[in-house]
């Protein structure tokens, strides 16, 4: 029984591999400033690069910079996953910005990044961990994650 189970837990971690493997496009983010001071902006750059063999949508809504397209997780050092910042009425000041994309094979093109201390609060000193992701194919498609990318917070000045 017990090589039987390893023999599926081969197949599987294998089978995973090869879906990450040929993954349709890949997302890079980075920051202009890796170490910011608590409260200070934290702005994300997003890289998105068409790794298939056809013209890929990577058309998104930008609302406030952040392209809404991807869906975005933030760590602390602790393992915690951050919550989004809540706002009592979010539809105010809010903006919405449609835009097509389509990205050739073999190109890439910058995502709307912007300020994602929009959307999470960057005011405790400390290490975090953020990650972009979106879905190939629409809703039901696979997960695309990022690069993890690290943010050291200090104290301010």
């Amino acid at each position: 029984m017990t090589r039987r189970f390893l023999l599926l837990l081969s197949v599987v971690s294998l089978s995973g591999f090869a879906q990450q493997s040929s993954a349709p496009f890949s997302i890079v983010i980075s920051t202009d400033h890796s170490t910011v001071a608590a409260g200070d902006p934290v702005h994300l750059n997003i890289v998105f690069t068409n790794l298939s063999d056809h013209d890929i949508d990577c058309g998104g809504v930008a609302s406030n910079g952040l392209d809404r397209a991807y869906e975005y997780s933030v760590v602390d050092s602790s393992g915690n996953v951050m919550p989004k910042m809540q706002r009592a009425h979010p539809e105010i000041g809010e903006s919405f910005s449609p835009w097509p994309c389509t990205v050739k094979p073999g190109a890439s093109a910058n995502a709307a990044g912007g300020l994602i201390s929009q959307l999470f609060s960057f005011r405790e000193p400390g290490q975090y961990t953020v990650v972009v992701s979106r879905r190939a194919g629409g809703p039901s498609g696979p997960e695309i994650s990022s690069n993890p990318l690290t943010i050291t917070v200090t104290p301010p000045a």
